[in-house]
């Protein structure tokens, strides 16, 4: 799932679709990543790396 959402917004929908024990690991991206992509922008500021663990 990709876009701008916030972890509770993405919990949200999962639970209306009938997820449930929704689990969402969140991490900063690597300096490394932001060097490449970032485009001289603070973008660890505005997009992370997660993981959704739950279960249908």
């Amino acid at each position: 799932m990709g876009g701008a959402w916030s972890a509770e917004q993405i919990k949200t929908a999962f639970e209306k679709i009938g997820f449930k024990n929704i689990n969402i690991s969140s991490k900063e991206v690597s300096d490394e990543y932001a060097k490449k992509w970032g485009h001289g922008l603070e973008i660890k500021n505005y997009i992370q790396s997660s993981l959704i663990y739950a279960e249908k």
